[in-house]
């Protein structure tokens, strides 16, 4: 037998060990914490205590001498570029918004996806339905409740077809939930949702500095009802917070604003980087890397120990990509039929195919294959790296275009993370108790 060489471990009493391709996650408390974290370190199984062997075995922390893990990861690639009949879409409904947020990646033209490009996404929904296992959209913009009316007759179309196919259908919806009244409440609780995904910056006065209205107006207030009414309504929210150098000490207020409005745990917070781009570029307030790390990392410590759930299970963190841009069949279609791979690569250089009238999606293969091709076995570092399966090579936005840190921002900070999933598994345990 050997070590598998995807354990994570930290060198703090309890000893915390993490297995990123099995999930399993164990800790180890004197008399026995000496000799394993001896055996992990020295890379010497023999050291490990015999009554251990069997359980470490079973958990894929110990796996057979001729086992070749990175055989694992390929297979899961080559699953990956196999899923063609399951569709994730997030169509931009317009390229107008109502915000204006100063890290902003898009060019806001005003452009409004109309009757004609309407009908290009209906006929494309008509050639896929009745052969798709599954189909995904995310409404998009801009700002998708702009064109709720749009959002409506699409959708209900979309409904109709999958429905007539026996195709499973699911939409989420991307809002920044300024718009989100009754009304769009009201319906989307008749529809398939999974999830409203809508951004907090922090407290008030973060959120409304990098987040306010077009005129300047604040919107925090306004989010935040809006969000404990969807929540009142059965609708599930995960809370982006962008995280800048300006409100990175600020975050966990949030936390305790959301506790005491009674949404600890029935909302999830996505804690996610600005990224500068051309359109808007703010270099100098973002974070990256090791220095990202170090204080976002430490922030879903603090986050479980008061309770929150603050990742998923560590059985479901295991994936085929690191996002759904890696997928075949993931399209981004704008209100003109242009089609991209990344919701943060919306040039015309970096488009991959269009809408055609008829409904196909005709690609450019030279600049579609590199995304769907990609394999993390075609970099050393990702080949050495122990969280590979929670990662699989890292973010292709940052690595081709920004040509910054592509990686898990985790990975800067195995210690930390360790110590939140353990709190987070205990968390998750008095959740269904």
């Amino acid at each position: 037998m050997k070590l598998s060489m995807f354990n994570v471990w930290n060198d703090d009493d309890p000893l915390i060990i993490y297995n990123a391709k099995t999930g399993a996650l164990a800790t180890f408390e004197p008399p026995y914490r000496a000799p394993v974290l001896a055996a992990l370190t020295n890379h010497n199984p023999s050291l490990l205590p015999q009554e251990f062997v069997e359980i470490l075995t079973e958990d894929g922390y110990l796996v057979g001498k001729e086992t070749d893990e990175l055989a694992y990861i390929q297979g899961l690639v080559e699953a990956r570029q196999k899923l063609t009949a399951e569709y994730y879409f997030s169509i931009l409904l317009s390229l107008a918004c109502n915000f204006d947020c100063f890290y902003c990646f898009e060019d806001h033209t005003g452009k409004i996806l109309d009757a004609a490009v309407a009908q290009r996404l209906i006929a494309m929904m008509e050639r896929i339905a009745p052969t798709a296992k599954k189909i995904a959209i995310d409404w998009y913009g801009g700002e998708p409740l702009l064109s709720f009316p749009r959002l409506q007759q699409l959708n209900d179309r979309f409904m109709a077809l999958c429905a007539a196919n026996g195709t499973h259908y699911e939409i989420s919806i991307t809002t920044n939930g300024y718009l989100l009244t009754q009304e769009v409440i009201d319906y989307l609780k008749g529809v398939p949702i999974t999830h409203l995904q809508i951004t907090l910056d922090g407290p008030p006065d973060t959120h409304d500095q990098s987040r306010p209205l077009k005129n300047g107006g604040p919107t925090f207030a306004m989010i935040l009802d809006h969000i404990e009414n969807a929540v009142r309504n059965g609708l599930g929210i995960f809370i982006r917070v962008n995280i800048t150098r300006h409100n990175i000490d600020r975050i966990y207020e949030l936390y305790r604003i959301l506790a005491a409005r009674g949404l600890k745990n029935k909302v999830r917070l996505l804690l996610k980087p600005v990224v500068s781009s051309p359109v808007r570029p703010c270099e100098d307030d973002c974070l990256m890397g090791v220095d990202l790390s170090s204080r976002m990392v430490p922030i879903y410590v603090q986050a479980a120990k008061d309770g929150w759930i603050v990742f998923p299970h560590v059985n479901s963190m295991q994936c085929m990509g690191f996002c759904v841009a890696d997928f075949p069949s993931q399209f981004i279609i704008d209100p003109s039929g242009a089609v991209y791979k990344c919701g943060e690569c919306f040039s015309e250089a970096e488009t991959v195919g269009s809408l055609a009238d008829d409904g196909e999606i005709v690609l450019n293969q030279e600049a579609y294959q590199p995304w769907v091709k990609k394999t993390p076995l075609d970099y050393p570092e990702c080949r050495a790296c122990q969280i590979l399966p929670i990662c699989m090579g890292g973010c292709n936005m940052k690595r081709w275009w920004h040509k910054t840190d592509c990686c898990e921002e985790l990975k800067h900070n195995l210690p930390d993370f360790l110590r939140a999933m353990v709190l987070n598994q205990d968390n998750m345990s008095q959740a269904r108790s």
